[in-house]
């Protein structure tokens, strides 16, 4: 995703990857390839606890198996400093709802196999 900071003038290039268990788990792989090819690019990570929504500089994560979301990364916010409190809260709402129907559909999955 691009995002367009037009205060600062300045175009970020975003990935958002979501989780729906705990830890998150990105394989080290992955986080090598965008540190080689879009090192200053932002992940975002949305998991099903606490703010929900965690963010950090690629150029800034260690390469590794685990990653914990206040240790590794830092509250959405904190990056996307413009971003109004009332919609964090209204997307924070949808993205557990999105999560909690993806935990169920792949229970049921695996029930069924």
């Amino acid at each position: 995703m691009l995002i367009y900071d037009e205060q600062k003038n300045d175009l970020m290039l975003v990935e958002v990857k979501m989780r729906t268990y705990l830890p998150p788990k990105i394989r080290p792989r992955q986080i090598e390839n965008y540190k080689e090819f879009w090192n200053d690019s932002i992940l975002v990570l949305v998991v099903p606890e606490g703010n929900v929504f965690y963010a950090q500089k690629i150029g800034d994560l260690e390469t590794k198996q685990v990653y914990y979301r206040l240790a590794d990364f830092e509250k959405f916010q904190d990056i996307f400093t413009r971003v109004r409190t009332e919609d964090i809260s209204h997307y924070k709402d949808i993205a557990l709802q999105t999560m909690k129907k993806q935990r169920v559909s792949s229970t049921t999955e695996e029930k069924n196999e």
